[in-house]
């Protein structure tokens, strides 16, 4: 999603072969496809915040807010399912749901402020944050999976001990 967004600024072609060398020439095409599919709804739905944003519409903001936080919670539950420990999941929950409250509050402000513009802008900036940190804890547990996995193969790697060796006094 960053790639994506990383292009537009640059007022660069968005193709799956522009997102894949961003990223590092990982991943396959059809994943590549699949997150540029989901980056376009996210970007609908940003810009039918602004739209509602303008209109003064509070209560359909809040339902768009908690709609997107819970969609990246369950995209956060379905991660780390897995590959990751409960303990992980529901701090990683809880601080959506802190996040969730912050944003809230931003939408309840701007509803009353006159400078909706400028409420706006805080609440894109606390949504690039609550992304950020999504994003570094599915790293955590991309790495916690993968160490997990090498563990598990160096377990069943080792020799076991046989019944029918002897046992030395």
């Amino acid at each position: 999603m960053n790639a994506v967004f990383d292009l537009m600024v640059q007022n660069r072609a968005l193709t799956i072969s522009a997102v894949r060398e961003h990223v590092g020439k990982r991943g396959s095409n059809s994943t590549i496809l699949q997150w540029m599919h989901e980056c376009r709804e996210e970007i609908r739905r940003k810009v039918l915040l602004l739209v509602h944003m303008k209109a003064g519409n509070a209560e359909l903001i809040r339902d768009l807010i908690e709609q997107l936080v819970w969609r990246m919670v369950i995209k956060l539950e379905e991660d780390t399912r897995n590959a990751a420990s409960a303990e992980i999941l529901a701090m990683k929950i809880k601080e959506q749901s802190t996040n969730r409250s912050h944003l809230e509050a931003y939408v309840e402000k701007s509803a009353r402020d006159s400078e909706r513009e400028e409420a706006l802008q805080l609440l894109l900036v606390e949504y690039q944050e609550v992304a950020d940190r999504a994003s570094a804890g599915e790293k955590l547990i991309s790495q916690q999976a993968s160490e997990i996995q090498r563990l598990r193969a160096e377990l069943e790697s080792k020799p076991k001990a046989s019944s029918s060796e002897p046992v030395s006094p």
